[in-house]
C-alpha cells in the first residue's frame, strides 16, 4: 500500500514539475528546426508525437489530440526572432498533416516530420539568400535617399544658396514641389519592390 502510494506520488510530482518548470525550461527559443529534430529524436526513441510535443511544449494537453492551433503555439513559443509568422504557420500545418496521416494510416509520424524539417530548412536558405541578395539594394537606396539633403547641403556650404533659390522663388518652389513628388514616387516605388521581393 505504501509502495502505491509513493509510485503515484512520484507520478503526480513528474507531472506537476512538468507543469510548473516545464513552460520556464521549454520557453526559451530554440527554433524550429531543433524543436522537430527534437521531436524526430523522441519518436524514434519510442515515444508518440502528441509525448514529444507534451515534452517541448512544457505541459499536458487537457485532451490527447493534436490540433493546429496547439501546434501553432509550439512554434511561436520556441521560433527564433528571424523566424517569420508565415514559416510558423507553414510550419504548424504540415505538422498536423503529419500527425493526421500518421493517425489514419496507423504509420509512423517521423518520416513525415524528417520531410517537413527538409523542407523548412529549405525555406530558411532561402530566407537566408533573399535577406544577402537585398542586402546591398537596401544600402544603395538609404544612400540615394540621403542624397538631395547632402547635396542642397554641399550647395549652401559652396556659397550657391540652393536653400535661397528654392524657397524665395516660385520657379524654385515649383522645383521644390516637382523633386519632392518625384523623391517621394521613387522612394515608395523602390520600397514596394524590396517588399515584393523580401
Amino acid at each position: 500500500m505504501a509502495a502505491a502510494d509513493n509510485v503515484q506520488r512520484t507520478s503526480r510530482q513528474q507531472y506537476s514539475d512538468i507543469a510548473t518548470n516545464g513552460p520556464a525550461l521549454h520557453a526559451a527559443h530554440i527554433g524550429i528546426a531543433s524543436m522537430l529534430t527534437a521531436l524526430i529524436a523522441r519518436m524514434n526513441s519510442g515515444g508518440t508525437l502528441i509525448e514529444a510535443v507534451e515534452e517541448q511544449y512544457g505541459s499536458r494537453f487537457a485532451t490527447r489530440e493534436l490540433t493546429e492551433a496547439r501546434l501553432r503555439r509550439l512554434c511561436e513559443r520556441v521560433k527564433l526572432p528571424d523566424e517569420t509568422p508565415k514559416q510558423v504557420t507553414r510550419i504548424a500545418q504540415s505538422m498536423y498533416a503529419a500527425s493526421q496521416v500518421s493517425s489514419r494510416l496507423g504509420c509512423r509520424a517521423s518520416p513525415c516530420l524528417e520531410v517537413t524539417l527538409t523542407a523548412y530548412r529549405q525555406m530558411r536558405l532561402l530566407q537566408n539568400l533573399t535577406t544577402q541578395a537585398l542586402a546591398v539594394p537596401k544600402a544603395t537606396v538609404a544612400l540615394l535617399s540621403a542624397l538631395p539633403i547632402v547635396t542642397i547641403l554641399l550647395g549652401e556650404l559652396l556659397g550657391a544658396r540652393p536653400l535661397e533659390f528654392l524657397l524665395d522663388q516660385t520657379r524654385g518652389l515649383v522645383c521644390l514641389l516637382l523633386g519632392a513628388c518625384c523623391y517621394a514616387a521613387g522612394l515608395l516605388w523602390v520600397c514596394a519592390l524590396l517588399r515584393e521581393r523580401a
